[in-house]
């Protein structure tokens, strides 16, 4: 069984670099991706992140005055099928300041997307960062660890 057919019928949170490397179809990543995309439209994984990712993606469209990326960025987080961009509570700030207080590498922004997907009871955590590996909270998945297994 591949790692996109495990999260069928879960919820997966994802960071920012996913959501990065599907909407600018960056090579291998995109294609691994889009399984996980086409399952979220069938309604067969639930894909939630934070508003940090908001924030995150719209740096280098504002820095570069491209409002035409910033649009595609904005379309994707709040009218994708299967996709929802949550706000950041008083419950996931409450959570990401014991993640950061237990796991002193943590960034901020790292411990706000954690926390959303703890929050949300979300057994599974998809990024690229394989410093959030040694989060205990839940399954972090990390994409390049993934390469080598067969997506479905």
């Amino acid at each position: 069984m591949g790692w996109v057919e495990a999260l069928r019928g879960k919820v997966v949170c994802m960071d920012t670099t996913p959501l990065i490397y599907y909407m600018e179809d960056r090579p291998i990543y995109a294609d691994m991706l889009e399984p996980v995309f086409q399952a979220a439209t069938r309604g067969e994984v639930a894909i939630k992140t934070s508003m940090i990712t908001w924030l995150e993606v719209l740096v280098l469209p504002v820095r570069n005055g491209d409002g035409e990326l910033a649009k595609k960025y904005r379309n994707m987080l709040f009218h994708t099928e299967g996709l929802t961009t949550l706000s950041i509570s008083r419950e996931i700030i409450e959570q990401a300041a014991r993640l950061r207080a237990f796991h002193q590498n943590l960034r901020t922004p790292d411990a706000i997307q954690v926390a959303t997907a703890i929050h949300v009871g979300a057994p599974f955590f998809l990024t690229n960062d394989v410093r959030l590996s040694s989060i205990s909270e839940l399954s972090v998945l990390v994409l390049d660890k993934l390469r080598t297994e067969p997506a479905s």
